[in-house]
């Protein structure tokens, strides 16, 4: 058009054309599918989310691809030598991508592979981030507002909770219901997933089947609004204490990442490290036991096994948490320093609404209970696949 003689296509024409029209194809492809996706989302009938995408899509993207068109199409009979060929191959590539490709052949592949078309592998899923742009946490809340009561208070509610792996199940049917203040104590053998349990109850893992409501908020799609409101006391590999700082530093840190500050004065360092003296001191004292203050300037290697369990949770409290969470609890020298630990965590805990989820290994390390009068405030729950799910029991 408009040339006085014929010449070469540019060498870089097709890595130019595959650039812009891969941008731009995958701009019409989000207003399709996004679009489609809120309707599945809503309705879960594929062929009307189909349907209903398209309607409410096709006009954005016929609108944007007619700009593009007539952007291009202009530059063919009038623009330099070296445009036109660029911009006749663009109107092409556009026309062909949007009327044929989106408006066409997208639709007729989403329609024959149906509700396959939004299944996502559970291995994938796990790896990949959740991001809810369609609003599908919204419609879960919405559909779960009631449950497991409209006005439930409980920090933790769980209802078949399962997750499994191609060796087996890591834990299966979980069911749970831990009001705000209360002690869940999970217990179970080593391998009985005691500690993948209290990470999915923290928003820290994912799981395949069931119910998960902590603090409010449902779980998967609200899981960072969990991790904001679930505390981890020390988890080994997860967040462990570094041995070579000292309880002080620790403390320090800590605020530093609540305040965002680069500095923390000693004045605000000292009342937290003296909270955790108190509590263990208490504990002592209930015990009969003779009690050593921990000073801010031991290394946390130098703690017993009681300080650094209590140092944990210490530390996870300065985020004012509505659970904490607490693995191994059972993990220390002699029977009567895990009694010392839970008298420890009720001092902690006394005047706080903070839930309480433990792990440890026997029925036997629980806190002890009257037998005659057992509290209403501790739960058991008993976490062993190797049994049926009947004797499964809270």
């Amino acid at each position: 058009v408009h040339l006085d003689q014929t010449g070469p296509l540019i060498s870089f024409l097709p890595i130019l054309l595959m650039a812009v029209l891969f941008g731009l194809s995958m701009d019409y492809e989000v207003f399709l599918m996004s679009r489609m996706k809120e309707e599945y989302v809503r309705t879960g009938d594929a062929d009307r989310a189909i349907i209903d995408g398209f309607v409410g899509s096709s006009r954005v993207v016929t609108a944007a691809a007619v700009i593009m068109l007539a952007v291009f199409a202009a530059f063919v009979p009038e623009g330099d030598v070296n445009i036109k060929p660029i911009a006749f191959a663009l109107a092409i590539g556009v026309f062909a991508d949007a009327f044929l490709v989106r408006m066409l052949f997208a639709p007729a592949v989403m329609r024959y592979a149906g509700d396959r078309a939004w299944w996502m592998p559970a291995r994938l899923a796990k790896v990949l981030p959740h991001v809810d742009v369609e609003g599908e946490a919204l419609h879960r809340r919405v559909e779960l507002e009631s449950w497991p009561r409209r006005d439930s208070t409980a920090a933790v509610s769980a209802a078949g909770l399962t997750l499994q792996t191609p060796e087996g199940f890591v834990y299966n049917d979980v069911t749970l219901e831990v009001p705000a203040g209360d002690w869940l104590v999970v217990h179970g053998p080593s391998g009985s997933g005691k500690t993948a349990l209290l990470l999915t109850i923290a928003g820290r893992m994912a799981f395949d089947e069931g119910r998960l409501r902590v603090a409010g908020h449902l779980l998967p799609q609200e899981s960072p609004a969990v991790r904001e409101t679930v505390a981890l006391a020390e988890f080994r590999d997860v967040n462990d204490l570094d041995p070579n700082l000292t309880v002080d530093q620790h403390i320090a840190e800590r605020l530093s990442i609540r305040t965002f500050g680069l500095w923390v004065s000693r004045s605000k360092v000292t009342p937290v490290r003296n909270s955790m003296n108190r509590a263990l001191e208490a504990a002592h004292d209930e015990a009969g036991l003779p009690f050593q203050e921990v000073a801010g300037t031991r290394l946390v290697s130098e703690l017993t096994r009681l300080e650094r369990k209590t140092l944990g949770v210490v530390l996870a409290l300065l985020a004012d948490p509505q659970v904490v969470v607490v693995d191994d609890a059972d993990d220390l020298r002699a029977t009567e320093h895990i009694d010392l630990l839970w008298s420890t965590l009720a001092q902690l805990l006394e005047h706080r609404s903070t839930a309480l989820v433990a792990g440890v290994q026997a029925a036997s390390s629980a806190p002890a209970q009257n037998p005659s009068t057992p509290s209403p405030r501790l739960h058991l729950l008993e976490l062993d696949t190797r049994r049926t799910l009947d004797e499964l029991m809270i």
